[in-house]
């Protein structure tokens, strides 16, 4: 017997459908229109707005805990960023909506609860306005000329430059500018040649420098000039207190820290 190309797939077709398959279906079963048929497994994908059991989203409602509702617009994010439809983007801006309400609520409850608890609050001694800042400011100024009224009585300053030096020579005006603002002392020590017009008082460096880096727990040569040494009066502490160029404000405020602070010690 000739086995037709029909035949065949049949043969083969049928101990994978099973003993049952011919009698469950119609006699014109291969003839019949496919579409006409929504039980045939055929191209048959089910209802249009049927979601696969793996989309299926979470309720936002029954999320209890801030990990399980970050997890769900998470997960809602990557769906509409892979697919992105009308359902799952609307999916996503829901998810995100119902978070970022749930921050608003969080942000009213925390700012209300600041308010009856003043010693959690940072703005309290730091207030954002402008007049307050204005006070502070001035507060902070009037405190910085105090503390280094207090400085001036047991420290000085060595400043270190050369000849050739263009920041040594800037820092010429800040040194001047500093001297009359404040009561410390000032010494200038030149490496090299002089530098009469700027540096009129400098005077020559005969192993000052060498002893200031000793002091300052320094391990080398000097790095850089200018720098900028302070220097306790019993001449026996010393501590560098900056190298290049700084402004007269940078200068103080380096001066009450170091002069201040005991861990520096």
């Amino acid at each position: 017997m000739k086995i037709t190309k029909p035949l065949l797939i049949l043969l083969i077709a049928t101990p994978l459908l099973g003993k049952d398959a011919f009698a469950q279906n119609p006699s014109d079963f291969w003839q019949e229109d496919i579409w006409t048929r929504v039980d045939r497994g055929f191209l048959y994908y089910g209802p249009v707005n049927q979601r696969p059991e793996h989309d299926q989203k979470t309720p936002l409602e029954s999320l209890t805990t801030l990990e399980s509702l970050q997890a769900e617009v998470t997960e809602r994010l990557h769906r509409a960023v892979m697919s992105p439809t009308y359902e799952t983007l609307a999916d996503y801006l829901e998810a995100n909506t119902f978070l970022l309400e749930k921050s608003e609520r969080f942000a009213t409850a925390w700012q209300q609860t600041l308010w009856t608890h003043p010693e959690y609050d940072h703005t309290v001694k730091n207030p954002g306005a402008n007049f307050a800042q204005v006070l502070l400011k001035e507060s902070k100024v009037q405190e910085k000329q105090k503390a280094l009224d207090r400085i001036a009585q047991d420290w000085a300053l060595v400043f270190v430059v050369q000849a050739g030096c263009d920041f040594c020579d800037a820092m010429a005006g800040i040194a001047a500018y500093l001297k009359q603002q404040t009561p410390i002392e000032m010494l200038t020590v030149f490496v090299g040649e002089s530098l009469p017009d700027l540096w009129p008082q400098a005077k020559p460096d005969n192993g000052v420098v060498r002893k200031l880096l000793s002091l300052s727990g320094v391990n080398g040569p000097l790095y850089a000039t200018p720098s900028v040494f302070m220097v306790h009066r019993t001449g026996q502490k010393a501590k560098l207190l900056a190298t290049g160029a700084l402004s007269a404000e940078a200068l103080a405020d380096r001066i009450v820290t170091l002069a201040t602070n005991k861990d520096s010690e």
